[in-house]
């Protein structure tokens, strides 16, 4: 299925949908996977969804194909919706909080949010998903991966250069301290690169100072984050005993 701008009409038309007080499982599950509910049960003898929404859009060249595809879709959504067990009343928002919880993001969704009539009546669960990334955004961010996974300077830093910070780590930052105790984010880093220069010679692979401090203080606070979730773990078990 492709993505498309909406149509006129088509925020409006789930926007009446969205205010029934009512839905059964299968008008939910075809606004779950993008489509308006059959306009009539007559209807419904030849298909078994109306109208598509923004996110979904017929593939012309194919369209007996999509229609099957989308039927199928739309089944698997309804089981999932009936075999549930979670109480829940029969509101367009509780099927859309329910399939929120299943990880279903109506394609529709951030067309949904530009549009005031829609965007009031979307439960809690969806507001809180994030909007689909731009083409941009999701350029940028495939880039950023392939960078980190490729780029022989950060694969160091993560290879030889977190050896050596987790050796440091678990020594205590011997040597790497104030005499108050406390870390100093220079020296570790002075130390890592040195690791760093020692399973690279080559000079262009070696990270500037200022690269290995930023590590070592992410290092640090995911180690810190880390750190509080276990304590928070264990107040919690002290509690339940």
């Amino acid at each position: 299925m492709t993505e498309d701008a909406a149509l006129p009409g088509q925020l409006e038309s789930l926007q009446w949908w969205l205010e029934r007080p009512v839905l059964g499982p299968h008008e939910a599950a075809c606004l779950l996977a993008g489509f308006l509910p059959p306009p009539s049960i007559e209807k419904r003898r030849d298909r078994s969804f109306g109208a598509w929404l923004p996110g979904r859009k017929p593939l012309d060249h194919a369209l007996e194909m999509w229609a099957d595809i989308v039927e199928l879709d739309i089944s698997r959504i309804e089981s999932i919706l009936r075999d549930a067990k979670d109480p829940h009343d029969q509101s367009p928002q509780a099927y859309l909080s329910l399939g929120a919880k299943r990880h279903f993001k109506p394609p529709w969704l951030d067309a949904a949010r530009t549009h005031a009539g829609c965007l009031s009546l979307l439960p809690e669960e969806l507001l809180t998903t994030p909007p689909a990334e731009s083409p941009l955004q999701i350029s940028n961010r495939e880039k950023a991966q392939k960078r980190w996974e490729h780029d022989d300077k950060l694969v160091l830093m993560n290879g030889a250069g977190r050896d050596e910070f987790e050796r440091l780590r678990a020594g205590g930052f011997e040597g790497c301290t104030g005499k108050s105790g406390s870390i100093i984010v220079i020296r570790v880093a002075r130390v890592v690169l040195e690791a760093v220069r020692a399973a690279e010679p080559d000079p262009k692979f070696h990270p500037s100072p200022r690269t290995a401090e930023r590590y070592v203080k992410k290092w640090l606070a995911d180690h810190k984050s880390d750190n509080a979730g276990a304590l928070s773990d264990n107040a919690g078990a002290c509690v339940a005993k």
